[in-house]
C-alpha cells in the first residue's frame, strides 16, 4: 500500500474504524473493524515502498456489499 491515509479514509467512510497497529522493520498493519465488531481488516503497509506493486508483489483484496456505493460514501 502506498497511501495509508487514503485508504484509511475510504474504510472511514464505509464505517470502518482502526483498532490497532503492529510495527515490523519495514512494514507495519493497521487493523481495522466495524462497530460492535471484531477487527476484520489488515491494511500492510510497506515502508519505503514507492513504486506501484504489480501482480506477484502485492496481495490482498476483499469484497464489499452494499446497496449503493455511491451514497454510502457520499454519508
Amino acid at each position: 500500500m502506498r497511501d495509508v491515509e487514503a485508504s484509511l479514509r475510504f474504510y472511514a467512510a464505509l464505517g470502518f474504524e482502526q483498532r490497532g497497529r503492529l510495527q515490523f522493520e519495514r512494514a507495519y498493519n493497521v487493523y481495522l473493524g466495524l462497530p460492535g465488531d471484531g477487527d476484520v481488516l489488515e491494511l500492510t503497509v510497506n515502508v519505503g515502498h514507492a513504486e506501484p506493486y504489480d501482480r506477484g508483489n502485492g496481495y490482498g483484496h476483499m469484497a464489499i456489499s452494499v446497496e449503493n456505493l455511491d451514497a454510502t460514501l457520499e454519508r
